[in-house]
C-alpha cells in the first residue's frame, strides 16, 4: 500500500529548504529535490493548467505527447527545469500510466514522482510549495489522504531574508535610484501574503491532516518541533534528521550544516526602524494567528 504524500507549504524564505532537507534525512521520506509549481495564481509561471488541456481525462493517444511536455522543461518550477538531472525512467513512467483506466495531468505529474522515489528507495515522496499557498484545496483533491505542513516565520525575517537574497541585491544594484521603492513594494506584497497566510491556517488549523510549523521552533526547538512533525506524518524521529543544512544566510552569506538558534532572530540587528514599523503595522492580526503575538 502506498503512503500518502507529504507537502510543505507556506511563503517563500520561511526556512523551506532546511525544512525539505531535514525530512529528506529521513530513511522512509523521498523529498523531491526542488519546488513543483503545479498550481500558482501568477501569471508569469507557467503550471499544469498551461500546459494540460482544459479537460479532467486524458485520451491514452495523447500520453506521449503530455508527458514530453513535462520533460520539456516549460513548466516554471526548478524541479522541472532540472528534470534531466534526475535520471528518471520515461518508458516506465508512461508504461505505469497507460496501464491506468482513466488519467489526468496530476496522475502524469505522480507517475513522475513515484519514478523519482522509487529511484531514492523510499517508501513515501514529498514537495516543498507543490502549490501556491491559496492552493490547499486542491492539494485535498489531488492526494485526498495527503499530509500538509505549513511552514511559517515572522515577517520581519521572512522581508530581511529575501530582501537580501541574490535576486534583490541585483535589482537594485542595477536600479540604486528605485532601491527604496523596490523595498517599499516587497513589504506590501509580503504583508499581503502573510494576512492570506494566517486566513489559510485559521481555515485548515482544526484538520487532521494539516499542521502549522514555525521556522523560529525548528531552530530553537529542533528536536522537540521535528518530533511532532514525524507523529504527525506517520514516521519514527531519529536525531540524525536535524543535521540538514538550507541556503546560505541571505545576511552572511554562509550555510551552516545543522540547526543555528542564532539565525532564528537575526533580523533584529539589521532591519530598519521605519521597515520594521510598516511590517508591524501591516501583519499585527496575523502574526498573532501564527503565533508570534506582539514580539
Amino acid at each position: 500500500m502506498k503512503k500518502p504524500p507529504v507537502f510543505i507549504v507556506g511563503l517563500h524564505r520561511t526556512g523551506s529548504t532546511l525544512f525539505k532537507n531535514i525530512l529528506n534525512n529521513h530513511p522512509e521520506i523521498c523529498m523531491m529535490p526542488d519546488e513543483l509549481h503545479l498550481w500558482s495564481p501568477y501569471p508569469w509561471i507557467v503550471d499544469l493548467d498551461d500546459i494540460c488541456p482544459k479537460v479532467k481525462k486524458l485520451k491514452k493517444e495523447k500520453l506521449n505527447e503530455i508527458l514530453n511536455i513535462f520533460f520539456s522543461k516549460e513548466l516554471s518550477a526548478t524541479f522541472w527545469k532540472d528534470i534531466d538531472e534526475y535520471k528518471l525512467d520515461k518508458n516506465k513512467i508512461l508504461k505505469n500510466l497507460k496501464n491506468m483506466k482513466e488519467i489526468t495531468c496530476i496522475d502524469i505529474a505522480t507517475a513522475i514522482f513515484e519514478n523519482y522515489k522509487e529511484n531514492c528507495g523510499k517508501d513515501m515522496w514529498g514537495a516543498k510549495y507543490p502549490v501556491h499557498i491559496a492552493g490547499i484545496k486542491l492539494l485535498e483533491k489531488w492526494y485526498p489522504k495527503c499530509k500538509i505542513i505549513h511552514l511559517t516565520r515572522d515577517p520581519r525575517a521572512i522581508y530581511i531574508s529575501k530582501s537580501n537574497d541574490e535576486a534583490s541585491i541585483y535589482r537594485k544594484k542595477k536600479y540604486p535610484y528605485l532601491a527604496f521603492f523596490y523595498d517599499l513594494l516587497l513589504i506590501m506584497f509580503i504583508g499581503m501574503e502573510y494576512s492570506l497566510s494566517a486566513y489559510i491556517h485559521q481555515k485548515y488549523k482544526y484538520k487532521n491532516n494539516y499542521m502549522l510549523v514555525r521556522y523560529e521552533d525548528i531552530l530553537t526547538y529542533p528536536e522537540e518541533t521535528i518530533k511532532d512533525v514525524c507523529e504527525f506524518i506517520g514516521v519514527g524521529y531519529l536525531p540524525e534528521m536535524i543535521y540538514a543544512s538550507g541556503k546560505p544566510s541571505s545576511i552572511d552569506g554562509k550555510i551552516k550544516k545543522g540547526l543555528d538558534k542564532k539565525r532564528a532572530y537575526r533580523w533584529k540587528n539589521v532591519i530598519k526602524p521605519w521597515e520594521k514599523l510598516l511590517i508591524d503595522i501591516l501583519t499585527s492580526r496575523a502574526r498573532k494567528k501564527l503565533g508570534y503575538g506582539d514580539v
